[in-house]
């Protein structure tokens, strides 16, 4: 009797795990993948990072520039000769958005950042991102947005609109980093 039960109790386990594989499938058979690549306008197929926004747009860094996604369209933002002043460099490394609905763009020499309700793109002007791989950007849900290179983390406060510098490698006194802050 004893017997019975487990193999009545192993029954229902599998014939519900079959059940639940079946029904996994119908669920996802309604699922759709569509491949983007430079047969789709992708600049190139080298891409370093994808993000997707709060609006649910997806933003692709290539080495060729920054692209754009909606679901059906796919616009492409670089500098060229038409629009010069767009990017600092076309090589885009990282990318975040903020909480006033910007782009921020890390590239091979600095960032930019892009306004998604104008669409226009600015450097951030400030001397020690010239030059300089910018590696990785996050924005916190409280505004600040830190930017990592190989010359150290910048967390930069919301509005305030100052950087904080924080040198990386060891430091006198201790671990505590040296730190001061500069107007953008």
């Amino acid at each position: 009797m004893k017997n019975t039960f487990i193999r009545q109790t192993l029954f229902a386990i599998l014939w519900l795990l079959a059940l639940e594989t079946n029904s996994r499938d119908i669920q996802l058979s309604w699922l759709q993948f569509r491949q983007l690549s430079t047969l789709n306008g992708l600049p190139t197929n080298e891409v370093r990072r994808i993000y997707q926004d709060k609006e649910g747009h997806i933003w692709i860094a290539t080495t060729s520039g920054l692209c754009q996604y909606d679901g059906y369209q796919l616009k492409t933002y670089k500098t060229n000769l038409y629009t010069p002043q767009r990017l600092s460099n076309n090589n885009i490394r990282c990318l975040s958005e903020d909480t006033d609905h910007n782009v921020w763009i890390g590239t091979n020499n600095g960032v930019n950042i892009m306004n998604k309700l104008t669409g226009e793109f600015r450097e951030l002007s400030d001397h020690r991102f010239h030059n300089n791989v910018i590696n990785a950007i996050y924005t916190t849900s409280t505004g600040i947005t830190y930017i990592g290179s190989d010359k150290g983390l910048f967390p930069l406060p919301g509005r305030d609109r100052l950087l904080l510098y924080i040198r990386p490698g060891k430091h006198e006194g201790g671990s505590r980093p040296l730190q001061y802050t500069a107007p953008l």
